[in-house]
């Protein structure tokens, strides 16, 4: 997860952001990253012991705690709350805060850069002989030496 460490230090140097702003980005990397290291087993999300934990951990973690991963508590309902409301995360279920069978959505993965080989679109080049008769139909060709001669030219021109 090299790409929530460098979102980590950039946030640190982020003071000048609103709170709820830095609040919003760090829940939403930990939402993100809880997700995307479960993918595609869903993961619940019991909110007030998320919170608990993350607010635990940011205190054992250093004397004066780290300012950021109590405001990703502080913030995480809300982050929960939009992410699902602008498509990044599928919910099945929320029930009084908490969030059940979460999964990420395929526009998670694109903002994450992680989308799965198995479902990236890879371009498809048309087969030969597609070409050849989309290249008749377009220029109403009768005669196979011209569809032949006009062929050369459309594959010439695509490759260029």
């Amino acid at each position: 997860m090299g790409w929530f460490l460098k979102f980590r230090r950039r946030q640190e140097s982020a003071a000048l952001e609103p709170e709820g702003i830095r609040g919003f980005n760090m829940a939403a990397v930990y939402v993100l990253g809880k997700l995307y290291a479960s993918f595609p087993a869903p993961c619940d999300f019991d909110v007030l012991r998320e919170q608990i934990g993350m607010a635990v951990d940011a205190v054992a973690s250093s004397e004066s705690g780290r300012p950021g991963d109590v405001l990703a508590a502080k913030y995480l309902p809300d982050t929960l709350r939009w992410l699902t409301a602008e498509g990044y995360i599928r919910v099945s279920q929320a029930l009084g805060g908490d969030y059940f069978h979460v999964d990420l959505t395929e526009r998670a993965m694109k903002v994450l850069g992680q989308v799965p080989a198995a479902i990236r679109g890879q371009p498809q080049k048309k087969p030969l002989g597609e070409l050849m008769r989309e290249t008749a139909v377009e220029k109403g060709i009768a005669c196979p030496m011209e569809l032949a001669s006009d062929l050369v030219k459309f594959l010439l021109s695509a490759s260029s």
